[in-house]
């Protein structure tokens, strides 16, 4: 068993992932010492995620709920509540809304680059934005002056048919014994599982 992060993701973002618009992944807590494998769960909240075709992978977000999709005549692969990726985790920006000299807040993001251990200028900040795909707005209503991660996406897997959650497993520690235990429920926003025969990427 190799220890792996699952990544719960709603499917607005999760298609730009998909089509290679969205390398970058902000969240408010990152895996500490962690390097290795990122799972991409697509939640199944709405709107519905689709594969409008299969051998081409011509992903669609529809404003619509999945089980009325499911109920319609389609035959398109619905990907909601499935694990359509993965990608390598070894990098993160942290970001924070910025202040001035007095110690205020401003209306705008500072990012720091963990790996050069600086503030990116603007126009770089502007280019993580978009890869992000949201505005500067967005991501300070996210933060709350308290900080986020964006968590790079690197080496971007996508496969050909798509993961259930009973491929992945969580460790149950008892008193005597630990065991494996196939999982059942996705996480709100990531946690680490295990998968059988998994090999790294460097």
């Amino acid at each position: 068993m190799t220890k792996v992060i699952i990544l719960s993701i709603q499917s607005q973002h999760a298609v730009n992932i998909l089509k290679g618009f969205k390398t970058e992944e902000l969240r408010k807590s990152v895996p500490k010492g962690f390097r290795g494998w990122v799972y991409i769960y697509v939640t199944l909240k709405r709107p519905v995620l689709i594969n409008k075709n299969y051998i081409s992978k011509f992903y669609e977000v529809l404003d619509t709920a999945v089980k009325e999709y499911k109920k319609s005549a389609y035959q398109d692969e619905v990907l909601n509540g499935k694990v359509v990726a993965r990608f390598w985790f070894d990098e993160t920006y942290y970001i924070k809304q910025a202040v001035n000299v007095y110690g205020d807040e401003l209306n705008q993001i500072s990012i720091y680059d963990n790996k050069s251990y600086g503030w990116k200028a603007p126009k770089e900040q502007q280019e993580i934005l978009k890869q992000l795909c949201l505005t500067e707005q967005e991501v300070l209503d996210y933060v709350k002056g308290k900080g986020a991660n964006a968590w790079n996406i690197k080496q971007l897997e996508i496969f050909d048919k798509p993961l259930e959650l009973k491929n992945f497993y969580k460790l149950s520690v008892g008193k005597v014994e630990s065991a494996y235990i196939q999982l059942d429920k996705a996480p709100q926003s990531w946690q680490y599982v295990y998968v059988k025969g998994e090999s790294k990427w460097n």
